[in-house]
């Protein structure tokens, strides 16, 4: 699974080792949407199975439009966003949270929860990945993120490796 950067790969990381709401998956985080080239270039050279998954922003749009552009048939179908996964209703990743339970995450590393800032978020879930240590949520964000990494298996069991050969070889 390749994801858009480090907080995508702690969050989901979190949620399925730490909270144990998914399937055992690995996740290769990139430096932001425009950067997957690479992974993607290597997955596909390895001809090994993978989905890309990008935050349901402008950005995440176009970048998934540029690598099905790109690598052509590679790609078709596996680059996915997190409103494809997730419903209508989660952008970025935090979106899985309720405004509750952000505050709760936060509050479990600061005793107190400050104000919520995506960076005090993404912070609180470090710091509670390094530890081990699991926040309860509501079964509100816990359905999202169990049906969020539910589906990713989903993709990743329904996608086949890359056949390379099946492929013009003049393709990147």
């Amino acid at each position: 699974m390749i994801v858009e950067g480090k907080s995508d790969f702690y969050y989901l990381r979190y949620f399925s080792d730490i909270l144990n709401l998914g399937h055992e998956m690995h996740f290769a985080p990139g430096g932001g949407a425009g950067s997957l080239d690479t992974l993607i270039s290597l997955y596909v050279g390895w001809a090994r199975n993978f989905v890309v998954l990008l935050d349901d922003d402008s950005e995440g749009r176009a970048q998934r439009e540029r690598y099905e552009q790109t690598f052509g048939p590679f790609v078709s179908g596996r680059c996915k966003t997190l409103r494809d996964l997730a419903g209508a209703g989660v952008r970025e990743i935090e979106g899985l949270l309720t405004s509750d339970d952000r505050i709760s995450v936060l509050a479990a590393v600061h005793g107190t929860a400050p104000r919520y800032t995506k960076k005090a978020l993404l912070a609180a879930v470090l710091e509670l990945y390094a530890r081990g240590e699991a926040v309860e949520l509501s079964m509100e964000s816990t359905d999202r993120i169990s049906g969020l990494l539910g589906r990713l298996s989903d993709e990743l069991s329904g996608a086949t490796a890359v056949d390379v050969d099946a492929h013009d070889q003049t393709a990147p």
